[in-house]
């Protein structure tokens, strides 16, 4: 076996790995452009938000993150994207596709090339909704989140239902 078809059967082994690690994670995982668009998602992030795959292929994350978790977001993801920082974590509230709140811990670490340019993003998306909900201090006081929240969900469902169909009055 020549050099070269050893490099690629490693190649191919590592990307079988990840793929495998990918998939079949008992946490979410997606893959995001550098314009903050997903690439590729798992099967544990569909179920977490609701969304399928082909849902959420090419959608923005900023377009199921809450309102008040969408500006620290979308700074942490542009100082990795321009190079200013390698990883970042955070917790944040994504929306489910049926209008409730998610509470995830997210992880994200820029992927770059060989000259060390960031060329994606890989995220790690742990649900951590029944955590928040039990334990009222990380959640705010009882009864009061969870009504903005509901708030929250419902204004979320009429703009949402507005931005799909924008010739409905």
């Amino acid at each position: 076996m020549t050099d070269l078809r050893k490099a690629q059967k490693q190649i191919q082994i590592s990307e079988a790995k990840f793929r495998g690690a990918f998939e079949y994670s008992a946490i979410g995982m997606s893959i995001v452009s550098l314009e903050g668009r997903w690439l590729q998602v798992n099967r544990e992030f569909t179920a977490m938000v609701g969304y399928s795959e082909e849902e959420l292929v090419g959608m923005h994350f900023r377009d199921i993150t809450h309102m008040d978790d969408v500006d620290e977001n979308i700074d942490l993801f542009k100082q990795a994207a321009n190079g200013e920082r390698e990883s970042y974590r955070m917790e944040k509230r994504y929306i489910h596709k049926q209008g409730n709140i998610v509470w995830v811990r997210l992880n994200v670490s820029m992927i770059k090339d060989d000259i060390g340019n960031p060329i994606y993003c890989v995220a790690q998306i742990e649900d951590v909704t029944q955590e928040k909900l039990a334990n009222p201090a990380t959640h705010g006081e009882p009864g009061e989140s969870s009504c903005n929240d509901q708030q929250y969900q419902h204004s979320h469902l009429v703009r949402r239902c507005r931005v799909q169909a924008p010739d409905v009055q």
